[in-house]
């Protein structure tokens, strides 16, 4: 049975209170909060007729999205937002690794759930 090691040499954090590991801890010490009511979002205004017969109205969206220079997935604007933070995530990673050579490295990404944007538009389509 053959072994593998594992080493983890680079670490992202996108957050409602930070974009980076770093920020996001620095905001979450300094008592930064970011549950919002989104119904107050502008940004998801045209759901704001489906999303007021919920029982609630909290959420913590990631509000805002770094710049994407050379991104081919960027570029296609009907993905979810969730591969756009997958590809900000990835190239941070990297980034964050100070590794010289990219042979033999993978990205593990997890997603704590897709975009309510996303969720919302795909139960339409089913539900019609």
């Amino acid at each position: 049975m053959s072994s593998h090691r594992v080493v983890v040499t680079g670490l992202v954090f996108e957050t409602p209170i930070g974009l980076t590991a770093i920020s996001s801890f620095q905001n979450l010490l300094a008592g930064l909060k970011g549950v919002r009511n989104i119904l107050k979002l502008p940004e998801w205004s045209h759901l704001h007729p489906h999303i007021k017969p919920l029982p609630s109205h909290l959420a913590a969206p990631i509000l805002s999205l770094p710049p994407l220079p050379n991104s081919k997935i960027s570029q296609r604007t009907k993905l979810p937002r969730s591969f756009l933070f997958a590809e900000i995530a990835a190239k941070e990673a990297l980034n964050n690794s100070n590794l010289n050579a990219v042979e033999n490295v993978g990205v593990f990404f997890g997603c704590g759930m897709p975009g309510f944007n996303e969720i919302f538009e795909n139960s339409a389509l089913i539900s019609d």
